[in-house]
């Protein structure tokens, strides 16, 4: 897929926005260089990422450790969205206010699915949805769950903070903000206040939610350090043959 990216981007685009001509000529020009950085820039970091993951995988994790490879994912996102945002903020300060309109309502529209998706679902529902996938995840990287690691993962999702109408709250905040700062995007300090947005959407979370969601992190990552206890010599071979697979992909898209 990484290779028809300059294809699929665009594609996901049309969902929120009908460029003109003009601007589909600035998008498709960015579209390519943004990729070329990346592909220059990014692959190999995520392939020292991924080696630095698998290495720590010979023997059980610390929560802390765990920790630092989620902060190091993020900070690899984050350069993704520093070396986008000229970009981001070229077009949007060619939008129409009838463009405006069109993201508003494809930002709602979304908002809507996800409520209906995830908002009607009672505590226990979610709960179970979490803990099925956590085990579909498990399996997937190990191959196989034993009935300790299910019992780990059971207490996980049975004590882990709800945080599904904050997490839908926040994502309405965030249109709400996006499109007031849009509407200000003639304004002397439009790209900055758009750039320190987007970098740093958790400052807008209220202040439960941003609790709760601090309070997953840890838990998550304990768990996950728990879980690499209980690794058996088949499972951590297989987990290691997966890394393996994705360093290798990492390996030749970068020399493509």
């Amino acid at each position: 897929m990484y290779n028809y990216l300059d294809w699929i981007i665009p594609y996901y685009m049309d969902d929120y926005l009908s460029l003109t001509d003009e601007q589909e000529e600035f998008f498709d020009h960015a579209t390519i260089q943004f990729l070329n950085w990346h592909r220059t820039n990014e692959l190999s970091r995520y392939e020292n990422f991924i080696v630095g993951l698998k290495e720590s995988q010979a023997v059980p994790m610390s929560q802390q450790q765990v920790l630092q490879f989620f902060d190091n994912a993020e900070a690899l996102w984050t350069s993704l969205l520093r070396e986008s945002m000229p970009y981001l903020l070229g077009l949007s300060t060619q939008l129409s206010e009838k463009q405006l309109k069109e993201i508003n309502g494809a930002l709602r529209e979304d908002i809507k699915e996800l409520e209906t998706k995830y908002g009607k679902q009672s505590d226990i529902q979610r709960r179970e949805f979490l803990r099925e996938k956590m085990y579909d995840v498990v399996d997937d990287w190990l191959g196989s769950v034993t009935d300790q690691q299910a019992a780990i993962i059971r207490l996980w999702s049975e004590t882990r903070k709800n945080t599904t109408n904050g997490w839908l709250n926040y994502r309405n905040d965030w249109r709400k903000e996006f499109i007031a700062l849009l509407n200000r995007r003639h304004s002397a300090n439009f790209k900055d206040d758009m750039s320190n947005f987007l970098l740093n959407p958790q400052k807008i979370y209220k202040h439960t939610y941003r609790l709760a969601v601090s309070e997953n992190r840890r838990h998550l990552a304990q768990v996950i350090a728990d879980l690499s206890t209980t690794f058996i010599p088949q499972q951590r071979r297989h987990l290691q043959h997966e890394l393996d697979k994705i360093i290798r992909d990492l390996k030749e898209l970068r020399n493509q």
